[in-house]
């Protein structure tokens, strides 16, 4: 490999610019903004010593480090009010300087761009102060840091890791008089993302000043402004959280390929003393006030601890802490960000778009993923629940979001997971699934903070005590969020909680931004019990779709339907005596199970329910889809499943189907009235018109903030640990179900 295919890994430093002893290499700019070497044939005399210097490719003559001495630091006032974070950095620049030395950091150029230079005055200082969220280029310092270390001058270099490994890589030995300061790197943005930026918000006024960091109108937080100030003395300063730009580059929109790989991001660090923000700094010292900010310093050096020392004595605080609590703060401690999703998409709009950058960047932050939490990942004999998850991606990705089926798995179900399943079979084709979630402390820790929406439906999710836990009802999610529930059931026709129970489950619900249900008992449970008025009713999610939504389904599975006409039965509960007279006359085709007792595949229950002269089932579902397939059928009715389901049901259809399930199907007497699915259909249709309405606006519901509600188990609470756990076994669980993420 040659250095101008690196490529992906390339981390823009130029070392191997500087150190191409024919000068055959030069740095050009990308069509995504960045930085990257390219070498003229004719000049290069294939030395290969491009290739030793690259950070990327081969390992620096960083120098050793031990494990890294931390700090809390605050400067003082004045200097950190001038600075991005605490002030260290002005501190080690200062006393560089005032031993005659260089320092070199990043600074803005004449055209807001940001570029490395070397100061040599107290002057100059306040050019390399302050973060600036651009990749810099380094241009001709390192040759330049060269001959000043050569000459026996004290050099300060400040850069990202890979910037400070590039010039150990190019120095190619150890200077006692170089001192690096590598900084915690979030990654590093594009810098023609950021010249169409200025662009845009320029409006064709000069640009006379920006801070990334204006710390001028704080308001008793870490919080601050990025601030543009303009030649008609015009300022614009808005919260970073607000910015345009800085939301795209927090959120990785438009960072740098090899950001995503970086080998640097960890705490074994390149320079001798790495700064940064410490973020999350009250939650080790609530009483400290950090509005003005507070740095987080790694020691990694002897030489960082001896400068460190020199520059104490102008410190008003300084407090020694381990390296996690720095980490919990600056994630980017343990591994590199992972590039926004869309991220791909924004280059090339960006290539091809003449509009402006800040409506491409709006346009491709704007977070539609939507996830969904039901029985459709869990389940393992349920058709209706695996087509109610099916149905519900359906009808979110219409509406123009990209839904996800949350793969939630209790720990007791996960054994169940473990064997060949045709549900689980569906589940991998036809949903998009997330890494498996066993409990609620995982799906806080992998799914919460993916995504601002979250939705729950349908089927008897709400229902108990089958979900006592309240999983369901999205008491983990917290943080900035949007909670809806379409459809979801209580399955019958009370609540069944205790005093405690329906407390917590009213103070669940009265969380969510937009409620709705299944059924009309459902709505009278929530005014009776919770005193929550007017929740709509919707129609299940399985009838937002046609049949023809279903038929890609059906056509994978394939499935030899008998030519002569048959009596499809699905039953969860009643006995198959009740068909005896029909089995007289028909052949009867069980759709749950084949001839040798094995579940059948979801497109052949379809399919056999969709061909069917007759249907007859004690299903929920089972009826839903003799409708969507316009079936005869006759649905038996039992107390166990909860009657008021089927009641909603047949007010779509308009007549009564129902029997009871233990008295005997009789053609000339239950079939004897065909069904008007003129009628139905009409119904059917205004009732699904009705659930995308409901749908949409309560997608469009912006998130809100919410509060941490969870309450622990009980045991927790006492301060007790289980003396056993059924997940001791997860390591054969997870490999026996062989899916390509595993989450916990």
């Amino acid at each position: 490999m040659t250095i101008d295919e690196v490529k992906n890994n390339c981390c823009g430093c130029g070392a191997c610019v500087a150190r191409c002893p024919v000068g055959a290499i030069q740095m050009l700019y990308s069509d995504d903004g960045f930085l990257y070497p390219s070498i003229d044939k004719k000049k290069c005399v294939k030395c290969g010593m491009c290739k030793t210097v690259c950070p990327s490719l081969e390992s620096s003559f960083a120098p050793v480090t031990f494990a890294p001495v931390c700090y809390a630091v605050f400067s003082n006032k004045e200097i950190a009010m001038a600075s991005s974070s605490g002030g260290v950095f002005s501190l080690l620049a200062a006393e560089i300087l005032k031993n005659e030395g260089y320092v070199c950091g990043a600074a803005f150029d004449k055209d807001w761009s940001v570029k490395h230079i070397i100061i040599s005055s107290a002057d100059d200082l306040e050019k390399l102060r302050v973060s600036k969220y651009v990749q810099s280029n380094t241009g001709n310092v390192f040759t330049e840091i060269k001959k000043l270390l050569d000459d026996k001058k004290l050099v300060l270099f400040s850069g990202t890791p890979c910037q400070v490994a590039g010039l150990y890589g190019f120095l190619g030995k150890r200077y006692e008089n170089l001192l690096t300061c590598d900084i915690f790197c979030h990654g590093a943005p594009s810098p023609i993302v950021w010249k169409r930026y200025l662009q845009d918000i320029s409006n064709g006024r000069d640009i006379v000043g920006i801070n990334f960091r204006d710390k001028s109108n704080l308001d008793g937080t870490a919080a601050y402004n990025i601030t543009f100030k303009f030649s008609d003395d015009s300022v614009l300063s808005v919260p970073y959280t607000k910015d345009l730009y800085m939301n795209g580059f927090l959120k990785d929109l438009y960072i740098r390929k090899s950001c995503s790989m970086c080998k640097f991001a960890q705490t074994s660090r390149k320079g001798d003393i790495s700064l940064g923000d410490f973020w999350g700094y009250n939650a080790i010292d609530k009483k400290r006030d950090v509005s003005q900010g507070i740095s987080a310093v790694l020691i990694n050096t002897d030489k960082g601890m001896n400068i460190f020392e020199k520059i104490k004595t102008h410190i008003s605080f300084i407090k020694p802490v381990d390296i996690a609590s720095i980490v919990s703060g600056n994630p980017i401690l343990s591994g590199p960000f992972k590039p926004h999703k869309n991220r791909e998409r924004f280059m090339k709009e960006m290539k091809e778009s003449k509009e402006c950058i800040s409506d491409i960047i709006k346009n491709n932050l704007e977070n539609k993923d939507v996830a969904i939490l039901n029985f459709s990942s869990k389940s393992d004999n349920n058709y209706g629940a695996s087509l109610v998850g099916y149905a519900m991606e359906c009808a979110i990705k219409r509406l123009g979001y990209n839904p996800s089926t949350v793969c939630f798995i209790p720990d007791r179900d996960l054994y169940e997971k473990s064997k060949k399943s045709v549900f689980w079979d569906f589940q991998q084709n036809f949903l998009n699934l997330t890494g498996i979630c066993t409990n609620k402390e995982i799906l806080i820790r992998n799914i919460n903070y993916k995504f601002d929406k979250f939705i729950i439906g349908s089927d008897q999710i709400i229902r108990h005590p089958w979900h006592s836990n309240f999983v369901y009802y999205l008491d983990w999610v917290r943080g900035k969020k949007s909670l809806l529930a379409y459809a979801p059931s209580f399955g019958i026709d009370s609540l069944g909680m205790d005093r405690r129970s329906k407390k917590y489950a009213k103070k669940c619900l009265k969380r969510f931004d937009a409620l709705s249900v299944r059924e009309h008992t459902g709505a009278e449970i929530f005014q009776k019990e919770f005193g929550m008025k007017n929740i709509p009713v919707v129609c299940d999610p399985t009838l937002l779709l046609t049949a023809e939504d279903y038929q890609p389904i059906i056509e994978k599975d394939g499935n030899d339907i008998p030519e002569k006409e048959y009596v499809a039965y699905y039953l969860l509960d009643a006995s198959t005596d009740t068909l005896k007279e029909l089995g007289k006359k028909y052949p009867l085709i069980d759709a749950y199970r084949d001839e040798n007792g094995n579940f059948r595949t979801i497109g052949q229950w379809l399919n056999i329910l969709k061909n069917a002269k007759y249907v007859v089932t004690d299903s929920f579902h089972g009826t839903v889809f003799s409708m969507i397939f316009k079936r005869q059928f006759i649905t038996l009715t039992t107390l166990d499943r909860g009657n008021d389901r089927i009641d909603t049901l047949m007010k779509l259809v308009g007549s009564n189907r129902l029997i009871d399930s233990k008295q005997v199907v009789d053609e000339s007497r239950d079939f004897s009235n065909n069904l008007d699915y003129k009628e139905i259909d009409k119904n059917i249709l205004n009732a699904r018109l009705a659930g995308l309405k409901f749908l949409q606006q309560a997608l469009e519901i912006a998130p809100s903030q919410k509060q941490n509600i969870m309450r622990l188990p009980r045991f927790k609470l006492l301060g007790l640990v289980p003396l056993f756990s059924i997940r001791k076994n997860k390591g054969y669980i997870f490999r026996k179900i062989e899916i390509g993420k595993i989450t916990d």
